[in-house]
């Protein structure tokens, strides 16, 4: 069964505030990788602040186990002694779900 994913879809990228965040989003916007709305999602510390990605202010919200709910593409880089590593793994995991994973950490997870 082919699932396909919108034309336009909901990207999440997990800690937007740091290194590996600010490159997925500039490698998305070097290459024109499409999306349909950017969910910026980081620790509670972030939450509330504002990032600009394609001209267009973002509201970071704090990550939560529900963050990933109505997201096509989530993307994230955490190394395996973050608490949030397993929960991440399970909340990502379902009937159209495949995740990437490094040794590191989880890097990226796919909801189709």
């Amino acid at each position: 069964m082919e699932i396909k994913v919108t034309d336009d879809p909901v990207v999440a990228i997990v800690g937007v505030t740091g290194a590996v965040g600010a490159e997925f989003m500039a490698t998305m916007d070097r290459r024109g990788f499409r999306v349909g709305r950017l969910k910026a999602l980081a620790s509670p510390r972030s939450a509330g602040k504002t990032l600009r990605f394609r001209g267009r202010e973002i509201v970071i919200e704090e990550l939560t186990e529900t963050s990933f709910d109505g997201v096509d593409i989530a993307l994230f880089s955490a190394v395996a002694a973050c608490p949030a590593s397993s929960r991440l793994s399970r909340s990502t995991r379902g009937p159209w779900s495949s995740t990437i994973r490094q040794p590191s950490g989880w890097i990226a997870t796919c909801r189709w």
